[in-house]
């Protein structure tokens, strides 16, 4: 179970740009130490299936006919949807493109990605409103999602592993079995945060952390002045 962390604090994140204020979407805050943070967004199948999430003291807005993102990701729900159970999540909008991880050599030697990923959202100004979707290269859904794209996303809910048992921290996302694009340049509002106060209500929200100073990096992080680590890949 992801929880709020009081030292250094691990982000798994797809870095949207890079100035004075950064912003990206959160994909799992994770307690310091923990190693997690070198596994891209959705790889594989992890470790298996988490713990689920906590419940979240707020009320989840109200989808006719249908769940809003926060009902996925806040057990407490009235309308709350569990891990194994099917969703439609409908007029959803894009808070990153869609991307490739679980990279396996073809026939020439080349990383063919098996897996495609995107994070989206129905609230981008809400916790608990934003979830992280994937789904298999070869299942026919649209791998050229842009960022503000309208979609209606269908899928299974699922809780996934990112750490070792001893550090069972966990991922909500929905494993997709349809994608329809209903619309596109969407507008996006991050959510102003304070960088030490990310946990698991900002999992899958776009956030925009003010005036961090970024004071080392490779070719996957780079780590901001309060201790923050962010993924780029």
């Amino acid at each position: 179970m992801m929880r709020p962390t009081t030292s250094s604090t691990v982000l798994r994140a797809f870095a949207l740009g890079l100035t004075a204020s950064l912003t990206f979407v959160v994909a799992c805050p994770t307690s310091d130490g923990d190693t997690g943070e070198g596994e891209g967004e959705g790889e594989g199948e992890g470790e298996g299936e988490g713990e689920g999430e906590e419940p979240f003291e707020g009320e989840c807005p109200v989808v006719a006919g249908g769940n809003s993102v926060c009902d996925v990701q806040n057990p407490g729900s009235a309308n709350a949807v569990g891990v194994g159970s099917n969703v439609v999540l409908t007029n959803v909008v894009a808070t990153s493109p869609s991307y490739g991880s679980s990279f396996e050599d073809d026939e020439n030697g080349n990383g063919v990605a098996s897996r495609f990923n995107v994070f989206v959202s129905d609230d981008p100004n809400a916790k608990r409103g934003g979830v992280f979707v994937t789904y298999f290269a070869d299942s026919g859904l649209p791998t050229d999602i842009a960022i503000g794209d309208v979609l209606t996303v269908e899928g299974t809910v699922s809780e996934n592993r990112l750490q070792t048992a001893a550090k069972p921290d966990s991922e909500t996302r929905v494993d997709a079995t349809a994608i329809t694009k209903v619309g596109g340049n969407t507008p996006l509002l991050p959510l102003a945060v304070v960088a030490n106060a990310i946990n698991e209500d900002y999992e899958g929200v776009l956030v925009i952390v003010q005036g961090g100073t970024v004071t080392s990096s490779d070719s996957f992080t780079f780590t901001l002045d309060n201790g923050v680590k962010v993924a780029t890949a």
